[in-house]
């Protein structure tokens, strides 16, 4: 299958500017099977010369990658049964784009490779490599799924149907670290060009579904980056997939009435919400020290909060803030509000209130203090020091 993808910016941004009209278009199928996890397994050696790795025959891709060397020239040869090769194919590197500032690494990695009923792969280097990992992946899942006729059914629409990431079986723990804290935080871009990537792959793949599956392993485990770098793919049939994770509700879906009274059912995260309708956003530190509750609770209750749709996260370097979802009904903004207004006098809340808006203040006077010492050397001075602590807001934070 020969797979493009649509890319901005595509480790940064989740927006795809190539397809941003599509983001309104109906979703393609209905069907919403659920995640299909990817069973990986991986093994690593020097590789002199040439190397034979051992891999099960239930892998559907294949992946090589090696410490350092990017211009090293690396082919691999697959066998079903240890004795008769296929022809030596190089191995095209992947391009790693802009990637996380966590996934940076010296590791190259070679491009995804569908493979079927192979039980080894013949590693050969032009060059000794340390550290050679061949990384098989089974994303077949069930039956493949139905996923529509493709692009010539859609000829007479003004704009394709999407199939969501549910719909082809996105595992969307990958997304998410131990404490329940997104990895990978969305951020949002103006739109500023339009590319299209082509990336080699097997034509007549009979399970399309397994190989985005299989690229969002790769991407999002592997590669360490949290999730799949592109915003969209589309196979050869012309289907296209929602790639990286970029709305809490797709098309339209408004949050679930059920997981917003559970969310609001609990006075931690009752606590929470009041404090984000007093500030735009707040950071999870200021949280942790608000509540006076582990890191790991107050995200776990944050966690619990966004899968209802309510708040949204958003990383600026090592903070991490939450605020209000821009998709949370007005309805649940209103049941909201009445709450806090309804326990406005509650000692608990009143306290919550005094402690965040005495850090603002104490971060506004750090800030200010920050300021002034670096312009010293300059006329700045007598400017800076009318800066007051009422003036000072989130975009001020130390980051």
């Amino acid at each position: 299958m020969h797979l493009s993808s649509t890319v901005l910016r595509p480790v940064s941004a989740a927006l795809a500017a190539a397809l941003l009209l599509a983001a309104l278009a109906p979703l393609a199928p209905s069907v919403e099977p659920g995640p299909v996890p990817v069973r990986a397994s991986e093994t690593s050696a020097a590789v002199d010369g040439s190397r034979d790795f051992a891999v099960s025959s239930s892998a559907t891709h294949i992946a090589i990658h090696w410490k350092g060397h990017p211009d090293a020239v690396v082919t691999a040869s697959f066998s079903k049964d240890g004795r008769t090769f296929s022809a030596p194919s190089a191995v095209e590197v992947e391009d790693a784009g802009e990637a996380p500032d966590t996934a940076a690494t010296d590791e190259t990695y070679g491009a995804l490779i569908s493979v079927e009923g192979i039980r080894v792969v013949r590693v050969h280097a032009d060059r000794p490599l340390p550290n050679v990992s061949v990384l098989a992946l089974d994303a077949a899942g069930p039956d493949p799924m139905p996923l529509g006729l493709g692009a010539a059914t859609e000829a007479a629409t003004t704009l394709p149907g999407i199939i969501s990431r549910s719909t082809w079986g996105a595992d969307e723990s990958l997304r998410f670290d131990a404490a329940g804290d997104e990895q990978w935080p969305r951020e949002y871009y103006p739109v500023q060009k339009l590319v299209v990537h082509h990336t080699a792959g097997r034509n007549a793949d009979p399970n399309p579904a397994a190989t985005v599956r299989a690229i969002y392993y790769y991407h999002a485990v592997t590669k360490r980056w949290a999730d799949i770098g592109y915003n969209y793919l589309i196979d050869e049939a012309g289907r296209v997939y929602e790639g990286r994770y970029a709305r809490d509700f797709w098309n339209g879906a408004m949050p679930s009435a059920d997981k917003f009274y559970v969310a609001l059912n609990d006075r931690f995260r009752r606590r929470i919400l009041a404090l984000l309708l007093q500030e735009d956003e707040v950071c999870v530190c200021e949280l942790v020290e608000l509540l006076r509750l582990p890191q790991p609770k107050v995200s776990r209750h944050l966690a619990i909060l966004r899968d209802a749709g309510i708040v949204t996260v958003r990383r600026a370097g090592t903070w991490i803030f939450y605020r209000f979802s821009v998709h949370t009904p007005l309805w649940i903004y209103k049941i909201v509000e009445s709450m806090a207004h309804g326990e406005r006098e509650d000692p608990i809340f009143v306290e919550d209130a005094a402690r965040l808006k005495g850090r603002l203040v104490r971060h506004a006077e750090i800030d200010l203090a920050r300021r002034k010492a670096a312009c010293k050397s300059c006329n700045n001075s007598d400017r800076i020091s009318r800066v007051t602590a009422t003036a000072w807001n989130r975009n001020a934070r130390p980051h």
